[in-house]
């Protein structure tokens, strides 16, 4: 007998996306977290169910739109494997998955919706460990893998040309919906406290989302934060808008560090916008730098010489550094035989007060160092666990005028 073309299909079939940004060598894939049964809590990719007379390319398109809020249509989806039904791998029943996977070159903004209660941009090395996946995606995403480094656009993107150091920030703050925790540097807090300074006019470098500035305008400072990446600036404004700073204030200018001090000596009318304003901070009572440390070019040696120029007699300066990494961070490296502690630094680059001190050269006569040496401060990992790290602590006060060295 001849079959029947209008047979229903006995078990229901999904389409999932794993969308891998290349990151520049630092990989990550966007996953989603479940916001219900089964699995809820979970990560895992965004997908879903084929709806009725949809095809599974555009089921995999609506679910990318519907849960991390990317149309995506200028992504390529590639089809590149199925998965059951069979061995368990929904507890709700069978199921027929068809998996599709993306590439692109950084981190696209992803915004949760539908049924994921959060999305997210995780490093592969993270995302690979087991258990971390709900489902059977751990292995779905080893297959993606597999087939992406076997990609020619991806041996492409070993020899393509970096980007920016504004692109590469924009991309890793876009990557999370926070980057950092959104609490004050515990080793910048106690430098302040043990400085027992009165409040004046401040100014972060690098001041990434926000925290170090907010801290301090609600200490009563005129707090000022420089940050190149636009992202990571509109998130700190936000922050601020929602503070009470009472005497103090919070403000934030994007501008990139290296075009601030590459004219210092001009005319900062020239400059426009953010940067007319950033050229335009002199006579400062405190100027801090908590992990002003970037894998990208980024001429911190420089930036922090010339900043330190701006600061008035009788003002500090803060240089707060890694000069270690928690474990977490290096056993993907040290399990691969590398030596990176995370964030793109290596050991052998990771600075001492030493080291620091040297880097800034202040005149003896013009400065004076009140502290140059190793802090110590427990930090918690995204799993929960806990380590004690040293952060490199370097403070200076710069001289009254005539004042004896």
């Amino acid at each position: 007998m001849e079959a029947s073309l209008a047979r229903p299909t006995p078990f229901p079939v999904t389409a999932d996306v794993i969308l891998i940004a290349e990151c520049g060598g630092d990989p990550r894939v966007l996953l989603i977290e479940r916001g219900h049964e089964p699995f809820a809590g979970r990560h895992a990719f965004p997908g879903g169910f084929v709806d009725p007379g949809e095809t599974v390319d555009l089921a995999a398109r609506r679910e990318l739109a519907e849960e991390a809020s990317l149309v995506g249509t200028d992504i390529e989806l590639v089809q590149f494997g199925a998965y059951g039904p069979g061995g368990g791998r929904d507890p709700r029943g069978e199921t027929l998955t068809v998996a599709f996977l993306g590439v692109v070159p950084e981190p696209l903004p992803a915004v949760a919706g539908d049924d994921a209660a959060a999305a997210e941009w995780v490093p592969l090395d993270i995302a690979l460990r087991p258990g971390y996946l709900a489902f059977d995606h751990t292995s779905i995403l080893g297959d993606a893998v597999d087939r992406w480094r076997a990609m020619p656009a991806a041996e492409a993107a070993v020899e393509a040309e970096a980007p920016s150091t504004a692109e590469f920030w924009n991309a890793r703050y876009a990557a999370d919906a926070r980057m950092w925790s959104g609490s004050v540097n515990a080793s910048l807090a106690r430098a302040i406290s043990e400085l027992g300074m009165v409040p004046g006019r401040s100014l972060d470098l690098g001041s990434g989302e926000g925290a170090d500035v907010i801290w301090l305008a609600e200490q009563g400072w005129q707090a000022t934060g420089l940050e190149l990446s636009e992202v990571a600036v509109l998130r700190a404004r936000a922050a601020a808008a929602a503070q009470e700073f009472g005497a103090g204030s919070a403000r934030f200018i994007c501008a990139d560090l290296a075009e601030v001090i590459g004219d210092d000596a001009g005319d900062a009318s020239a400059a426009g916008g953010g940067l007319n304003d950033a050229r335009g901070l002199r006579g400062l009572d405190l100027v801090t730098a908590s992990f002003l440390q970037s894998p990208v070019e980024l001429p911190r040696e420089k930036i922090l010489r010339v900043m330190a120029e701006r600061i008035a007699p009788g003002g500090h300066l803060v240089v707060i550094a890694h000069a270690s990494a928690p474990p977490w961070r290096t056993r993907p490296a040290a399990e691969a035989g590398e030596t990176s502690p995370g964030h793109g630094h290596r050991h052998a680059e990771l600075p001492s007060p030493e080291s620091e001190l040297a880097s800034l050269a202040l005149d003896p006569a013009g400065w004076e160092i009140v502290t140059a040496e190793l802090w110590s401060r427990t930090v918690t990992s995204p799993e929960g666990e806990t380590a004690e790290i040293e952060d490199s602590v370097v403070i200076a006060r710069r001289r009254a005028e005539g004042s004896a060295a």
